[in-house]
């Protein structure tokens, strides 16, 4: 036999083999519209963020997450993408595994996922609590109406003073004017009261988006001056 002839043989040989071996498992394509797994995925990253610590990520800042998706919505061999910083992988990982089990697809995820993986993008971004921010706003509000009534500021009639207030990060005071009052004269000794409070107590990072930078109004209701009788 010929090396030409011994190669064909061999081909051949190989063909047959191959035309005797199972064949792969098919996926079968998958049934819904790209809009709803989209929806889907979208919905599960609203429920990791949702476990996330509130300053885990910085703003703007973004981390890929995946993890094999099961019919009942469990979760498992959760991954962080390249790239992501240490911490945040860490916290991304324990927040995707809190948040399971997920609500169970209505599509197959083997045909409607890539390796029958989810992948989640986290998005820093403006994230506040509300109740502490009221309450952050009340205590200064307070401490600047307090201090007024010790200065002795009065009024001929019971008015209010508004003051608009930005503070920075430590809380001391960047920028405050004044935005209602009867007087301007009395209106300024009110500010000037409350510049000498700042500092003010520093943010938590659970309000910090939504105070620093972001100017907030204290209203002082000034007490009516006492009569003098003739």
């Amino acid at each position: 036999m010929t090396r030409r002839a011994a190669w064909l043989a061999l081909a051949a040989f190989t063909a047959a083999c191959a035309g005797d071996a199972p064949l792969a498992p098919t996926i079968a394509p998958c049934p819904v519209p790209s809009a709803d797994v989209d929806a889907y995925t979208a919905q599960l990253a609203d429920l990791v963020v949702a476990q996330l610590r509130l300053d885990a990520l910085d703003r703007h800042e973004m981390v890929s997450v995946s993890f094999a998706l099961a019919a009942d919505g469990s979760a498992s061999d959760i991954r962080v993408a390249r790239g992501a910083r240490p911490a945040v992988a860490h916290e991304a990982v324990r927040a995707t595994a809190a948040a399971a089990p997920y609500p169970p697809p209505t599509f197959d995820p083997k045909a409607c996922l890539t390796g029958g993986r989810a992948t989640l993008w986290l998005v820093g971004s403006y994230r506040c609590d509300e109740d502490a921010r009221t309450a952050y706003v009340d205590a200064v509000s307070e401490r600047v109406r307090r201090a007024v009534a010790k200065a002795g500021v009065t009024a001929p009639e019971r008015e209010k003073v508004a003051l608009r207030v930005a503070i920075d990060r430590s809380g001391a005071i960047t920028a405050i004017g004044v935005r209602d009052a009867a007087s301007v004269q009395r209106g300024e000794r009110v500010a000037t009261v409350a510049r000498r409070l700042s500092p003010f107590a520093a943010p938590s990072d659970a309000i910090v988006d939504c105070v620093v930078g972001q100017p907030f109004f204290v209203w002082v209701e000034l007490r009516e001056r006492a009569r003098v009788s003739e």
